[in-house]
């Protein structure tokens, strides 16, 4: 607030010794900024729901027409396995644990990484034409769930059947 009232002041105090007394109409920028509903370079199904090391309960899922943006680190802390509609594992794609978190001591000088034991959680899982069902894994291949996502599927690919996610 203090921050705020000072800037305030000292663009008053510019605006009026450069001797401009018409009011400054701000214009937000956005050149360059892409929405994330529409990019449509791929396709992400996000899951979401309640994860634990034993269980994945899904609350609901979203595709949006949107790649994930990278897989450079490729850790091997959970796994998504990709399903085809013949129950065959077709892919599998390796994230950091989504329980995992740092967190920073009480006096804000060092961090440390904790493990939860459960939370609510956002699972990104790239859409693929043949794509029916997403098993999720603890290495070695401890499964937590299975979920069957081909209705948010074909409703993504029957909307967007150009979309690059959507294409065999």
């Amino acid at each position: 607030m203090r921050r705020r009232r000072l800037l305030s002041l000292m663009l008053g105090w510019v605006l009026g010794a450069s001797g401009c007394s018409s009011a400054v109409t701000m214009t937000p920028v956005d050149a360059g900024l892409v929405p994330l509903d529409n990019t449509g370079d791929g396709g992400t199904l996000w899951l979401y729901g309640d994860l634990s090391r034993d269980a994945f309960r899904v609350d609901s899922m979203r595709a949006v027409p949107t790649r994930l943006a990278s897989r450079s680190p490729d850790p091997d802390e959970f796994r998504v396995m990709l399903v085809d509609a013949q129950g065959e594992p077709r892919q599998t794609v390796r994230f950091w644990s989504p329980l995992g978190a740092h967190v920073w001591d009480s006096a804000g000088t060092r961090e440390q990484y904790r493990t939860r034991g459960s939370s609510k959680v956002a699972i990104p899982v790239p859409v693929r034409p043949w794509l029916a069902r997403v098993r999720l894994l603890w290495p070695p291949g401890q499964s937590v769930g299975e979920v069957d996502v081909t209705s948010e599927v074909k409703r993504f690919c029957g909307e967007r059947p150009q979309n690059p996610g959507c294409r065999q």
